[in-house]
């Protein structure tokens, strides 16, 4: 997810925190543009030993990583396509790719690969390279590679191949083999192949600095959740004049003093924040979790 982040001087962001009988989440709907990337010009992994991969000129809108996951015992799959001028991730709910970073990189490290050595073309040694692969494991229990497919603008599978072990004696270069063929190469393959969707999206989406926040207002509230209503209470807010001043309000109760620590901690916990999954909206399903709208 694409967002720009707040220039030092910024107006200074406000904060709310609050509740009595029941927590109000504040739920925030983030817009997110990522960034168009210009199409590639595609080499299918092909040509013999040395030579350079032949190169057709095709858009990339697709490009998909699977791996073999030990707990599961079972293929995983991680995605991201171009929908229009953006990329994103269907296994996430379509959430929006960071695409001018990790998909960029990701898909460029096997884009002009260029084959080495040939290795073998014999199937009963695809286990001790790391070349087996994850969507057709046979009898294999081990040795399964990463399955790269980059799809062109016909939906069809422009390069398909699987990543194996670092090559034994040669720097840089990984044991790689084309689906449907049998034959294992060593090539030197720059590929960031990350399947955890936090390495494609922006983390940080609110761009909360606790140092540069001035004001803050603290929200009291009752929830009835058998009768579905939110009966909002007293507001109060606090504010201090820079990073190194102390909070003060002006609408404390008068037996009370300000937790200037609380604040703190609370602006801390914003500040931490970090996008760890997304889920599609789901009123209901957020109204059983304690999320009142």
């Amino acid at each position: 997810m694409d967002q720009t982040a707040a220039p030092s001087n910024a107006t200074p962001t406000e904060a709310s925190h609050g509740g009595s009988r029941a927590t109000l989440p504040v739920v925030l709907g983030l817009l997110a543009i990522a960034t168009a990337i210009p199409a590639w010009v595609l080499p299918a992994f092909s040509g013999s030993s040395g030579t350079a991969v032949t190169s057709t000129e095709l858009g990339i809108l697709g490009r998909s990583v699977v791996s073999w996951d030990d707990t599961l015992s079972a293929a995983t799959l991680f995605e991201v396509k171009r929908d229009g001028d953006r990329w994103i991730i269907p296994s996430n709910s379509n959430y929006p790719a960071d695409g001018n970073t990790r998909v960029t990189r990701s898909s460029s490290g096997v884009l002009g690969v260029k084959k080495s050595r040939l290795v073998t073309n014999k199937a009963s040694e695809y286990e001790g390279l790391g070349v087996v692969d994850p969507l057709e494991p046979g009898e294999a229990k081990k040795g399964f590679g990463k399955r790269i497919t980059l799809t062109d603008n016909t939906g069809a599978a422009a390069l398909d191949v699987v990543v194996g072990n670092r090559a034994e004696g040669a720097e840089g270069l990984s044991y790689v083999r084309e689906i449907g063929k049998l034959e294992v190469y060593t090539a030197k393959v720059d590929s960031d192949l990350s399947t955890k969707f936090v390495d494609y999206v922006e983390t940080d989406p609110f761009k909360i600095q606790s140092d540069s926040t001035r004001g803050v207002a603290i929200v009291d509230y009752q929830v009835d959740p058998d009768k579905g209503t939110i009966t909002p209470g007293p507001v109060t807010k606090v504010s201090r004049d820079g990073q190194d001043k102390d909070w003060t309000t002006a609408n404390a109760p008068a037996d009370k003093r300000l937790a200037k620590a609380k604040i703190d901690d609370v602006l801390g916990e914003l500040a931490a924040m970090r996008l760890q999954g997304v889920r599609p909206f789901d009123l209901r399903r957020l109204q059983s979790a304690g999320f009142y709208l």
